[in-house]
């Protein structure tokens, strides 16, 4: 049994392992994954998230990962929403 653990992606996020993801990969990334978004409907936050060792009660900061999470904003799924609609019209 593995210890290891690894953050999944949902539908409305993914994640960068580390820090050194540039802006413009992270735009690339989430458009990619969600055509149409806008800049202003994507979150960026940092996660520092235990990926190994689960399970023990000792802390050991490499143990853990840096990571960033990418977000897609409710206001995305609606505006997408919305213009399904409006060309199902």
């Amino acid at each position: 049994m593995s210890n290891d653990f690894w953050p999944k992606d949902t539908k409305d996020s993914f994640y960068h392992a580390g820090y050194s993801a540039s802006l413009a990969s992270i735009l690339e990334d989430a458009q990619e994954r969600w055509p149409g978004i806008k800049m202003d409907e994507i979150e960026i936050d940092p996660e520092y998230i235990q990926t190994s060792c689960i399970g023990y009660d000792q802390y050991d900061s490499t143990d853990y990962t840096n990571f960033l999470k990418i977000t897609a904003s409710a206001d995305y799924f609606k505006r997408i929403q919305a213009e399904k609609a409006t060309a199902q019209t």
